[in-house]
């Protein structure tokens, strides 16, 4: 994914950045990360960004804030 597809988390991503993973509390390159959708009692669904180290998917509804860093 592109820095700028992550509006709808509320993440502030920058080329070349890398994000946490509030899951496995991995990191890896914005570059790297997939978007996808899951699934959602009350509207039917929401668009989800996906971990590409767990395969984790995050909703922009429900989601914990995503840490971001300079690649190391």
């Amino acid at each position: 994914m592109k820095a700028d597809d992550f509006d709808l988390w509320d993440v502030d991503t920058f080329e070349g950045c890398e994000i946490q993973c509030p899951e496995c509390k991995e990191w890896a390159s914005h570059n790297d990360w997939s978007e996808t959708e899951v699934y959602c009692e009350d509207c039917g669904e929401h668009s989800a960004i996906r971990c590409p180290n767990c395969d984790e998917a995050f909703d922009h509804v429900w989601s914990p804030k995503f840490e971001v860093r300079e690649p190391v």
